[in-house]
This record gives C-alpha cells, sequence and structure tokens, in this order.
C-alpha cells in the first residue's frame, strides 16, 4: 500500500490493511448455516446469499492481492460525517477523512475502527458493495427484514468481518 497527502497515522492504516487479507480468510469461513454472526449479518441461512458473502470476500481478498492500493489522507471530498470513501470509477483508491483518525485501529464487536473501515470501502472497490444502512443496530435490522439487501451492504461486511476476528 501507498500514501497520498502526507502521513497522519499512516502507521495505523498500514497495520489495519496489512490485517485485511487473512481477515478476510477468516471472516469468510464464517458465513453459513448455523454460524451465529453469519445469521446476525446477513439473515436465516439460504445457500445464494451464503455463496455471495463468501463471493464478496473472496474478491476483497483477489482484490487486495492483485492491486497497488493507495490510501489518500484528508480526501478532498471528505464530508463531516464520514470515516472514509471511494469512487466507483477509481477501484484503487481509499480515501481518508476526519472520523476516521479518531478510531482505534483494530477490529471491535462495538466500536467503529480503521479495519472495519477499510474492509467496508473495499468491498466498495472490488466486490461492487452498496450503502443501504449504516450502524451495527440498522444493519442488524436489515438482516432481519430485508436479507437479500444485507448480503449487498458494505456495512453488513464491515461488522461480519469485524465479528469474525
Amino acid at each position: 500500500a501507498s500514501f497520498s497527502g502526507g502521513n497522519n497515522q499512516n502507521s495505523a492504516t498500514l497495520t489495519a490493511h496489512k490485517k485485511l487479507c487473512s481477515g478476510s480468510d477468516t471472516a469468510k469461513g464464517k458465513v453459513g448455516k448455523g454460524i451465529g454472526i453469519s445469521t446476525t449479518w446477513f439473515g436465516k441461512y439460504k445457500a445464494r446469499r451464503t455463496a455471495k458473502a463468501k463471493k464478496v470476500y473472496t474478491k476483497i481478498k483477489s482484490g487486495l492481492t492483485k492491486t497497488a492500493v493507495t490510501y489518500y489522507n484528508n480526501g478532498p471530498d471528505c464530508e463531516p460525517n464520514e470515516y472514509a470513501y471511494v469512487w466507483s470509477n477509481i477501484k484503487d483508491t481509499v480515501y481518508l477523512c476526519n472520523l476516521y483518525y479518531n478510531i482505534q485501529t483494530s477490529c471491535s464487536k462495538t466500536k467503529e475502527s480503521k479495519e472495519g473501515t477499510l474492509l467496508h470501502e473495499w468491498s466498495h472497490s472490488f466486490a461492487g458493495t452498496k450503502d443501504i444502512e449504516y450502524g451495527r443496530t440498522d444493519c442488524k435490522n436489515l438482516a432481519k427484514k430485508k436479507p437479500s439487501k444485507a448480503v449487498k451492504n458494505a456495512d453488513s461486511y464491515a461488522y461480519h468481518y469485524c465479528d469474525a476476528q
């Protein structure tokens, strides 16, 4: 990974980044029938949904392995309520925002983290996920009420990923 926009916690971002490849494999292994966190974030077991979620993790790992990625500090289009963002036409860069610098590096089962944020953003770039719901509560409700949407939701992957570590 490389950095643009100077040094703003680059070592912490690099630490979080390095965890994503093995972490994606770990999370992929915790998707499926009879796995509590899979039901929590992606809804009641269904073979097609499980296959979709596993494919998202495969695409994230593949993208991170095959792409020279850049982390752009203090992204020029940051909004006050954003941790980070990506552009759909620029697949190799995550733009980091102010909120990102105020959260812990490694995954948490209760708090936001750099690791979870990066997983969320790369799921957009490499696997085409969307922003349907944000936050643990709304994502859990999405899995219960609209699981077909949960499996397409970036934050659902961030929370599932972190819970799987």
